[in-house]
């Protein structure tokens, strides 16, 4: 058998997946904004589940009943602390950009989530909130789940120290 290749052309396109890192980015940004943002082609998981529930939780308005198109209607950099804790599931990216976010609000928002999510340590992203002038703390004092923040954080546009969730210590 000889197989003999050619030069030809390529043409085409391809829809690429959604990003579970750039969903769940979208929909805090979204969330703190103001007004309405559309993420197109979001990637669906329990982990961006969690993020959406959690955006809710802090009072943005999240449509993502539409599989290409998730609808978020945010808080204008204002998100409100709801009375029952945010379970965030196993999604440590939703756990550090989340309580940043709450970080924004007045009142404590709770943060909690499952076995391994108990497991990252956030301390020095605790560290870094408190230092900007929010409430800031682990309940059980040693940087894990469950986390209380809040208190209208000094410095509302500073870049989170989260660590990557890679490189988080465990607890």
């Amino acid at each position: 058998m000889e197989f003999v290749v050619g030069r030809s052309a390529l043409t085409g396109s391809a829809t690429i997946p959604g990003s579970k890192s750039h969903t769940i980015r979208g929909l805090i940004l979204g969330a703190l904004a103001d007004g309405t943002s559309r993420l197109v082609r979001p990637l669906e998981s329990d982990d961006t589940r969690s993020c959406a529930a959690a955006c809710r939780a802090l009072g943005a308005a999240v449509d993502a009943s539409a599989h290409d198109v998730w609808v978020v209607h945010g808080t204008g950099g204002r998100p409100t602390a709801p009375a029952a804790p945010v379970d965030v599931g196993n999604s440590g990216t939703t756990l550090f950009l989340a309580l940043s976010a709450a970080a924004l609000g007045e009142g404590l928002t709770e943060f909690i989530g499952d076995e391994q999510t108990q497991r990252r340590s956030a301390g020095p992203l605790l560290e870094a909130l408190a230092a900007l002038g929010a409430t800031a703390r682990s309940r059980a004092g040693n940087g894990c789940v469950p986390l209380v923040v809040g208190g209208a954080c000094a410095a509302a546009a500073s870049p989170s120290s989260a660590p990557p969730a890679s490189t988080s210590r465990a607890c």
